[in-house]
């Protein structure tokens, strides 16, 4: 099994920081199954022209003693801020696992 694509209902537009500036994030995912691996992901925020990223693992046996995956690297430049940085990463924590979703 294959797939690479948008996370449903996982694109926001905000105005964290209240600047003026809008951010739009987007999450996509790719899975190649053959076996039990999780899949690649990958949170992008735009404000402006500047980039902001999470990347990592979606999340597999998420409501077992052992889940596997769900890990994140942010960019270097969302380490320091914040405001994005907590944003972010409650939007991962809500779409990183796999159950229920039929990718």
């Amino acid at each position: 099994d294959w797939f690479t694509g948008f996370a449903p209902k996982s694109t926001t537009i905000t105005d964290l920081d209240n600047d003026g500036i809008t951010e739009i994030s987007l999450l996509y995912v790719s899975i190649c199954r053959g076996g039990m691996d999780p899949g690649l992901m990958k949170l992008i925020m735009y404000e402006g022209t500047t980039k902001y990223t999470l990347k990592g693992l979606t999340r597999l046996m998420c409501k077992s003693k052992h889940p596997c995956g769900g890990e994140f690297e942010p960019s270097d430049n969302l380490k320091d801020n914040k405001i994005f940085m907590v944003f972010l990463q409650k939007h991962w924590n809500r779409n990183k696992c796999e159950e229920g979703r039929y990718y």
